[in-house]
């Protein structure tokens, strides 16, 4: 059902700034992504691997449109971990699955156009719940290739580690979803990044 790790996502509250800052921490300048229409977001992307990729997702000024994901972004100070994402096989199965399992979940189609003009599509499977960021979200990428192997590339992922102020409640849901991650306790939700980067670790706290 759930395969592996596909994105860690950093949320930023300005995308230039957010490039800048990345680019000047890591030596490596992340690639304009383009908006997600209806979300009132947009994002840059730097390569982790083959199949493995980090988006910095911030506030699309150019649109009007608010959601939850851009009224978050929209108080930020730092940059912090917005969520991280694991790849499913199929979308329509996983999502059954997770309702099988007594997660309730939404199946949301996505399409964003990137800077060359080419649209993507993907599907998200959204759990639901009250935990924040350090639960991750599902996706189903179809027939579209991983943004990884187009993004810049130089730096890695070293962990990705869930931390959340009531451990244990969010370990019971990541045992209902399938994860074989364990949940640490944290001050704050969120997944604590470390990566490898040219210019030494970098660790990004919730």
């Amino acid at each position: 059902m759930i395969t592996q790790l596909d994105h860690v996502v950093v949320g930023v509250p300005d995308l230039e700034a957010g490039i800048a800052w990345w680019t000047e921490q890591s030596g490596v300048g992340p690639a304009v992504g383009g908006p997600h229409e209806g979300l009132g977001t947009r994002n840059a992307l730097a390569s982790l691997g083959d199949s493995l990729y980090l988006e910095i997702m911030s506030v699309d000024p150019d649109q009007s449109a608010t959601s939850p994901a851009r009224e978050w972004l929209a108080r930020l100070d730092r940059p912090r971990p917005f969520g991280w994402c694991f790849r499913c096989d199929d979308a329509e199965t996983t999502h059954a699955a997770l309702g099988a399992a007594d997660v309730p979940a939404a199946r949301i189609p996505m399409r964003r156009t990137r800077p060359d003009g080419e649209e993507i599509a993907w599907d998200l499977v959204l759990p639901a719940h009250d935990f924040g960021p350090v639960v991750p979200f599902l996706i189903d990428w179809g027939t579209t290739p991983s943004p990884a192997r187009g993004a810049p590339t130089g730096c890695r992922l070293l962990a990705a580690s869930p931390r959340h102020p009531d451990p244990e409640k969010v370990q019971a849901l990541f045992d209902a979803m399938g994860l074989a991650e364990r949940v640490e306790q944290g001050t704050r939700s969120g997944p604590l990044l470390r990566f490898e980067t040219p210019r030494g670790q970098l660790t990004i706290e919730p």
